[in-house]
């Protein structure tokens, strides 16, 4: 699956190409060395804190000695603060002045990208096949 992403600094957008298993693992709370071992570290990183290899600085490759947050935990956090509004706010800024785009789907999982015309960011809203029922 083809995963857009667009950097924090740059503004640009890039695209990585995810296992969809390994996507599930890393936002079930796998560390994303573990779950995406097919990615290069410039897009595990890309994945983790929306800044391209470009952007990066020394810093970022040479952190200090604090821990920093995981991606999942960040990403649980947005979940958690999107679904608290129902998908009616953006969980960055607040607003309701967002747009949901059309859906996509690849196998078991459906996303969309959902818009922030307040904070120019974009968000991409997860689905997936829980149950089949016969009609």
């Amino acid at each position: 699956m083809n995963y857009d992403i667009k950097c924090t600094v740059c503004r640009q957008w890039k695209t990585v190409k995810v296992d969809i298993l390994e996507f599930n693992a890393w936002n079930s709370g796998i560390s994303i060395e573990d779950a995406m071992p097919s990615l290069n570290a410039s897009d595990r990183e890309l994945l983790m804190s929306q800044t391209c290899s470009l952007c990066l600085t020394e810093d970022d490759l040479n952190p200090d000695t604090e821990e920093l947050p995981q991606p999942a935990d960040a990403n649980k956090k947005l979940t958690e603060t999107y679904f608290e509004t129902q998908g009616n706010m953006c969980p960055l800024c607040g607003s309701e002045n967002i747009n949901a785009n059309p859906f996509n789907s690849d196998a078991l999982i459906a996303w969309r990208d959902v818009d922030c015309y307040n904070c120019d960011n974009t968000l991409r809203e997860f689905f997936t096949m829980t149950e089949v029922e016969k009609l």
